[in-house]
């Protein structure tokens, strides 16, 4: 992972993350697990991660988001350990 693909998914995705609350380190984290994974480019992370975020819709909670946001942690770990 570089710096660069960190910047491209900031690129992409920034504001969107910014808005439902979700840091930069981990937004760093999010990316570089993502591109472990699946060995996409920083640009294609943060396009996907922005569709992800557009799908939630004002949540009506912060507790609604966490547990969005903590699925997609275990989603991403589960996908890890299988490699």
């Amino acid at each position: 992972l570089r710096a660069s693909d960190i910047a491209q998914a900031l690129f992409n995705v920034g504001s969107a993350a910014k808005e439902v609350g979700i840091d930069l380190q981990d937004f760093t984290g999010y990316v570089a697990a993502i591109n472990a994974i699946t060995r996409k480019s920083g640009a294609a992370i943060g396009q996907s991660l922005k569709t992800q975020l557009a799908r939630i819709v004002k949540p009506e909670s912060e507790k609604e988001l966490n547990k969005y946001i903590e699925d997609i942690e275990n989603d991403i770990l589960l996908n890890f350990y299988m490699i």
